[in-house]
């Protein structure tokens, strides 16, 4: 990533539905370098996606969060860390060090939602050596989104 990458993904974390043109003439850039750059981190993983963060009381549907900790064999911490990056019940995924090397912060609405979820990755996710969950029961601080 050059300057002017950093200077997109800056504006990105501030905006992330900010329009190429718009990011464009904050750089003195054109419309089409800029989709070029954004197609460009894209590609190369620098750029994952995109989100909307609500706030948490805003939909009816009570969610509940747990933090599972992974501890996987080190020739199959690459997949583990794909397939979970890509499971929609994932909404924070983190390696860590110590004994496990991952932290997923998984969303979903009732128990058998993560059960499944559970068996999900232990059918699918070779190398699994141990997991283990807890619940969330209050959020103090909720982290920031930049």
């Amino acid at each position: 990533m050059d300057k002017t990458d950093n200077k997109i993904v800056e504006i990105l974390k501030s905006n992330a539905r900010a329009s190429f043109s718009e990011i464009g003439k904050s750089l003195g850039i054109s419309r089409v370098a800029v989709k070029k750059r954004i197609a460009k981190l894209e590609r190369q993983g620098e750029i994952l996606g995109y989100r909307a963060v609500l706030k948490a009381d805003t939909f009816s549907t009570e969610m509940t969060t747990y933090l599972i900790t992974l501890k996987i064999r080190a020739e199959n911490l690459e997949f583990a860390l794909e397939y979970l990056a890509k499971s929609s019940e994932v909404s924070s995924l983190m390696q860590i060090t110590g004994e496990y090397g991952l932290i997923a912060m998984v969303q979903v609405q009732t128990p058998s939602e993560m059960k499944n979820f559970i068996n999900r990755i232990c059918s699918e996710v070779e190398g699994v050596e141990s997991m283990s969950f807890q619940a969330v029961l209050d959020v103090i601080k909720g982290g920031r989104v930049l």
